[in-house]
């Protein structure tokens, strides 16, 4: 698949082809793994999107250029994170909100982890009423399972009154709001479900 996405990498190529085929080659080495060069295509897809004018294709790179940054730099910046959540909450589509209260959970099991189940429940709700896993995006859920010692992803919803997903981003942007800007949250390899990297 690579190879065939570098392919279209050319100078006649459209910005908006430019942004999704960086988009895609982004999301390729993070699986792999190599995330460097994931930051690297997912910084140059948010330029086309930003060019462009394409608020949804920009966050979606921002994203998982935060997504590809925290694995490498096993960090988790609170700038960053509100950066992302704000971009998610304008856009407000249920899929980057699912991924948005998974990097906010994941933030808040490193921190404060009595918090962070609430935001994997309201992602939860999400995933379940768009059927769809969201993987890799989704890895940021189940290393917070693993941190947090949740075998069963249907305990999530006990004792969590349902929202929806731009009320979900509101509480959780708040939540967010009431830590240090200058923290940051250890973003370490959980057993097998973190790529490896390097």
């Amino acid at each position: 698949m690579q190879p065939m996405l570098l392919a279209l990498i050319t100078p006649e190529a459209s910005a908006e082809s430019l942004g999704w085929t960086h988009y895609f080659l982004a999301i390729g080495a993070y699986v792999e793994g190599r995330f460097d060069a994931a930051c690297e295509h997912a910084t140059l897809s948010a330029a086309s999107a930003s060019e462009l004018g394409h608020e949804y294709m920009f966050t979606i790179a921002v994203s998982t250029r935060l997504l590809a940054e925290s694995a490498r730099d096993r960090t988790i910046a609170q700038r960053s994170l509100a950066e992302v959540l704000e971009l998610v909450r304008r856009v407000s589509v249920m899929p980057l909100a699912a991924f948005a209260l998974w990097f906010v959970a994941r933030y808040a099991a490193a921190v404060a982890p009595e918090t962070a189940a609430q935001w994997l429940a309201h992602a939860e709700r999400i995933v379940v009423a768009i059927d769809s896993e969201l993987w890799p995006e989704s890895i940021l859920r189940d290393e917070c399972l693993a941190l947090l010692g949740i075998a069963e992803r249907g305990t999530l919803l006990d004792g969590v009154p349902p929202l929806g997903h731009a009320a979900a981003l509101a509480k959780a942007s708040a939540w967010l709001a009431t830590r240090d800007p200058s923290e940051y949250a250890v973003r370490d390899p959980v057993g097998e479900l973190t790529f490896a990297g390097g």
